[in-house]
């Protein structure tokens, strides 16, 4: 900025001193000039306060829930945006929310079908515990009883031996 304050300077002099040397056509050309800088230093802010929008435009999250999904949605679309390239992120990112919001509105629709399968599902969960259950408690059981005949094995073992250590 403190450039464009130079440049404005230059061209008021130049303007000033193209005045007194009664040189009207480039008087004119430097008017045209002065204009085209005060054109580019609205231009250059009005693109700083766009991309003031932009950390919130990246920010946005698609996985809350949808009141907040939503909102940002109505923020991001209240945002006054002169820049093409600004614009075109904040549709994009618009694009995104509307498809993360038309999904949940999906599922929300789905939920009072999915509430009847609760029940069936809910018995078949039952039955497959039970039977979880049951398969535990009949390999507890067998291995419980391989554990026993090991055991009498080993000490039929021990006793076979001890009586035959006693004949020789």
């Amino acid at each position: 900025m403190t450039q464009v304050g130079l440049h404005r300077t230059q061209l008021t002099e130049l303007l000033a001193v193209l005045g007194s040397a009664d040189l009207p056509d480039l008087g004119a050309q430097v008017k045209e000039a002065q204009a085209r800088l005060e054109s580019e230093v609205k231009a250059l802010e009005v693109r700083r306060q766009d991309e003031a929008y932009l950390p919130r435009i990246q920010s946005i999250s698609l996985t809350s829930d949808l009141a907040t999904l939503r909102a940002t949605r109505a923020e991001l679309r209240g945002f006054a945006i002169s820049s093409p390239e600004i614009t075109k992120a904040r549709d994009a990112a618009v694009a995104k929310l509307e498809a993360a919001i038309r999904e949940l509105e999906q599922f929300a629709q789905e939920l009072p079908a999915r509430c009847d399968q609760v029940t069936s599902r809910l018995a078949v969960d039952k039955l497959r515990n039970l039977r979880s259950f049951a398969w535990a408690a009949l390999r507890f059981v067998l291995c419980f009883f391989a554990m026993m005949c090991l055991l009498v094995m080993g000490l039929l073992a021990h006793t076979i031996f001890q009586e035959t250590r006693r004949f020789v």
